[in-house]
């Protein structure tokens, strides 16, 4: 009999812990761009429709525009507002979290016979924050600030600076292949030699698209391992 009361009791407190601790991870807040962190029973999202999005915490209504993260138990959303054409504010789910949150965001081409997402995969702006600091654009001066102190980190992020210097530097000779092409393209109404008119275009078409591709793949992938390195 005592046996099975201090089961009955073990059991209980067990309970009543996890119940606890599940209650602690499962807290939902808000963080305010002025800093202010809002601790809540419940947040609840409210997209724009019509009007403007905004949220309720606890009963308590905010603009989505001055909220720059919220929490819904372990989900945690940044707004990347000041970030945004006309400082639109858009939610973005967490995609790694960590020392270093980081959020992604994939922008679809809007021209639909472009044949760049099929070719090259969707365009890809990262984001991220340390702790609790403010959200920041994910890119070589920012990172090397937050994490540069981390080597391996900091040798993804050479990488990525190196194809950022390379993609601008195929988009120079791209361009003025291109200008090349148009100008000997026209000379040719006025007797001028086509030869160089094709390997020019060629070269301008073969530079767009590797830039592209280092734009759109590799760039985003050393950004991705340098944070993923500097979390574990």
């Amino acid at each position: 009999m005592i046996l099975t009361e201090n089961l009955i009791s073990r059991m209980a407190l067990s309970s009543a812990v996890c119940f606890l601790a599940l209650n602690l991870y499962s807290q939902s807040y808000i963080v305010l761009f002025g800093g202010e962190k809002i601790e809540a029973k419940e947040v609840t999202y409210h997209p724009a429709v019509l009007k403007k999005s905004y949220f309720t915490v606890d009963g308590q209504r905010y603009k989505g525009k001055d909220i720059a993260f919220y929490s819904t138990y372990d989900e945690l959303n940044a707004n990347i507002r000041m970030y945004t054409f006309l400082k639109r504010s858009i939610f973005l789910p967490v995609m790694e979290t960590g020392s270093v949150n980081l959020f992604e965001r994939n922008i679809h081409d809007s021209n639909p016979l472009s044949l760049n997402p099929v070719l090259f995969g969707e365009k890809t702006k990262l984001y991220y924050n340390k702790l609790e600091k403010p959200l920041m654009k994910a890119n070589f001066d920012n990172l090397k600030k937050d994490i540069g102190e981390n080597e391996e980190s900091m040798r993804y992020l050479r990488q990525y600076l190196t194809s950022n210097i390379l993609e601008y530097s195929l988009y120079a000779i791209a361009g003025a292949a291109a200008v090349y092409g148009v100008i000997a393209l026209a000379g040719m109404s006025f007797g001028g030699e086509s030869t160089y008119i094709l390997p020019a275009f060629g070269v301008y078409f073969l530079g767009s698209a590797i830039a592209i591709n280092i734009n759109r793949r590799v760039q985003p992938k050393k950004i991705k391992l340098a944070i993923n390195t500097y979390n574990k």
